[in-house]
């Protein structure tokens, strides 16, 4: 693969690494939008179908106790009282008591169609019912399991059951006879459960959207498809409506991932239970989906529109050039067309042409000297010979002002006439200093060295009327070391002139030697005030490119060592520039040296 990608060019490797990152970015802010709309609709689902389910709920336990309210007249009357005493009907006055309860029963049968039966047991096997059953019913089983069920503090009891293979709801409540406190009976009532419905029709669901009411032991209580009323919920579903009393989850219903939220209501202990399926929980995130991937499609082929044209203005410059350097591969000099723009590409096609063109030049200037070296090659050995030294002399000659040396004599003879001492001193001292310079000598002891600069004092000392302490701290062995002639005296003015502004008491300059190898060293140092790093720099590199010139500061000074060290010795000899601000500069001058046996 990596292989592959290496022999493709560079526009196709450009157009896949625009593409790699387009597409990285777009996934990343789809994956990321989808992420978090998923999430937000999700929970503002969850809110929505708490609020409904709450209020379906309150609705529920409403309607439940309307019924159980509707029961009182029953359970407050005095005929039913007195047929919970009695032990028998025989009499005629116990028939009229049944006939005014019956009655009483009906009238809230008319009322309320939703009920579907009214029971009145007593704990003697007595019953009236509402509607006459059919066939023999089962009075001492059903009390039974009523007394069981119900509490003895008079609360009602609420649940579901299968009569004559239907599910009803039984609400179920004892009651006291006239003569004790005690419970002598039960009253109970049947509810048809798809009677429910009233309590939240106006509720309007998603589509496959539906409630289911479920009981303590997960039987469904009401659910919109019959044939699940009286069925139990699965195992799973079961489970995790007993672990909390509000909650929501995920579940199979139907082969289908449903999203399930349910609430307890404290009447009925029940579970209302709103089923909504995955796919239209989350419709409104498939419309973000889809708009994110046809936005996303279109941005990427603009994109990739976009990305090829800008490659292709980098890739064309550069197909260009390699054009044109087949072109000089096979002899012929050809310049690339320069494109408009100040770019990097623009400067690339430029430096490449001016490369082309100094070549071109460079070749024809090789071939020129190769004609001349085959014309006579000892002869162009001779001209540089002599180029060097006519060099070398003219450097001298820009310190070696010759004429003024018989001038300097007459001075000083007029001085002494005239006894002025100092200014014979001077002249003395400046007409060694010129004697010292006119030798025709290349290379000196370091020790004349020395005493050229110590002539150069002399008249410095005068000029300023100051004593320049002067350190030298070379050993006695290295005096007879040779280095280039007039380079410390140079030196040691550069510190005058530059290091001391003015000379003062405190002035002092340290000349040093010492011997690394087989190199070395001599450094003139001063306690003046030194250089800031900007001009430090600017200065080093100045003197690495030879660009200081005689008419600027530290012009002869410098330079002129400088090179003529390098003349003599080679480019890895020369000098070397350490300064620190308000503490002095050190120049230190690296020279070849070898032991004297």
């Amino acid at each position: 693969m990596k292989f592959w990608f290496l022999r493709l060019n560079l526009f196709h490797r450009l157009l896949i690494y625009f593409s790699v990152i387009i597409l990285s970015s777009l996934v990343l802010v789809s994956v990321t939008t989808y992420s978090k709309a998923s999430i937000t609709i999700e929970n503002q689902v969850s809110v929505y179908l708490e609020q409904i389910v709450n209020n379906v709920n309150l609705q529920i336990d409403e309607y439940l106790k309307n019924y159980e309210r509707a029961t009182l007249p029953l359970i407050t009357s005095q005929d039913v009282r007195k047929f919970l005493d009695r032990d028998t009907l025989s009499s005629y006055e116990s028939y009229l008591e049944y006939s005014q309860i019956k009655d009483g029963m009906n009238g809230i049968i008319t009322e309320r169609p939703e009920i579907e039966q009214i029971y009145l047991m007593s704990e003697n096997g007595k019953y009236i019912m509402s509607n006459e059953p059919r066939g023999v019913f089962p009075v001492k089983e059903f009390y039974q399991d009523l007394n069981k069920r119900t509490p003895n503090d008079g609360k009602i009891l609420i649940y579901p059951r299968i009569n004559n293979n239907r599910l009803v709801i039984t609400m179920a409540r004892k009651i006291r006879g006239a003569k004790t406190f005690e419970p002598k009976g039960i009253i109970a009532v049947d509810l048809k459960p798809s009677y429910l419905t009233r309590s939240w029709g106006e509720i309007k669901l998603a589509e496959n959207s539906f409630f289911m009411i479920v009981g303590d032991e997960g039987q469904i209580i009401y659910h919109p498809d019959d044939e699940y009323m009286g069925t139990k919920v699965k195992e799973s579903i079961k489970n995790k409506l007993a672990n909390k009393s509000v909650n929501n989850f995920y579940d199979e219903w139907k082969h289908e991932r449903v999203f399930f939220h349910f609430n307890t209501s404290s009447y009925t202990g029940w579970k209302v239970v709103l089923a909504v399926p995955r796919v239209t929980l989350f419709e409104p995130i498939a419309v973000v989906r889809t708009t994110v991937l046809i936005s996303g499609a279109i941005a990427i082929i603009m994109a990739l529109f976009f990305a090829q044209h800008f490659i292709w203005k980098i890739v064309k410059p550069i197909r260009m050039i390699e054009r044109t350097m087949k072109n000089v591969e096979r002899g012929n000099w050809e310049l690339a067309p320069e494109p408009s723009g100040n770019d990097e590409i623009s400067s690339l096609v430029q430096n490449y042409n001016k490369m082309v063109k100094r070549l071109a030049s460079l070749i024809d200037q090789v071939y020129k000297a190769e004609l001349e070296n085959q014309k006579g090659q000892i002869m162009l050995q001779k001209r540089e010979l002599e180029k060097q030294k006519v060099e070398f002399q003219a450097l001298q000659a820009q310190i070696n002002p010759h004429f003024l040396y018989n001038t300097l004599g007459t001075i000083n003879s007029f001085a002494i006439l005239r006894e002025e001492e100092e200014i014979s001193e001077m002249t003395e001292a400046l007409a060694n200093m010129f004697r010292y310079s006119l030798q025709n000598l290349e290379v000196v002891k370091i020790e004349d060295e020395l005493q050229h600069v110590k002539d150069f004092l002399i008249i410095q000392e005068h000029r300023w009327q100051k004593k320049i302490p002067l350190s030298i701290e070379i050993d006695n062995q290295l005096l007879r070391a040779e280095i280039v002639k007039l380079s410390l005296q140079p030196l040691v003015e550069n510190a005058m002139e530059h290091g001391f502004q003015p000379v003062t008491d405190q002035s002092e300059i340290i000349i040093r030697g010492e011997v690394e190898g087989d190199i070395l060293f001599l450094s003139v140092g001063d306690n003046g005030i030194g250089m800031n790093p900007g001009r430090l720099l600017e200065l080093r590199t100045k003197l690495e490119d030879e660009q200081l010139h005689p008419n600027t500061n530290h012009g002869i000074g410098l330079l002129n060592v400088a090179k003529r060290t390098k003349l003599l010795f080679g480019n890895d000899y020369g000098i070397e520039i350490f300064s620190e601000q308000n503490k002095g500069t050190t120049i230190r001058m690296a020279v070849p040296y070898h032991m004297k046996g």
